[in-house]
């Protein structure tokens, strides 16, 4: 665990081999995942309305660390062994 303080902001970034939890006090949670590769994503979320009407949430993995998410509750991270990308998983 890693403890940073700029200006009034603490960053915590707590490592788990490949993903990183970072906490902005007063802000929010971000998650990342560094692939096979070394490349760094950040998740994020999206609602998007469907063809019919209805409004879904989606999950996805950008190398930009603006707006990021913590990881939901009931999902984890794996790797698509063609591209290298991130992707999330319903456990």
């Amino acid at each position: 665990m890693k403890i940073l303080k700029i200006g009034n902001i603490f960053t915590i970034t707590i490592h788990y081999n490949t993903t990183k939890r970072i906490f902005e006090k007063g802000v929010r949670w971000m998650f990342s995942h560094k692939n096979s590769k070394g490349v760094e994503y950040w998740l994020h979320t999206r609602e998007v309305k469907l063809r019919g009407g209805k409004i879904q949430r989606i999950f996805f993995f950008s190398k930009d660390s603006a707006n990021s998410i913590d990881m939901p509750e009931g999902y984890k991270v794996i790797e698509s062994k063609k591209t290298g990308l991130p992707l999330l998983k319903k456990i």
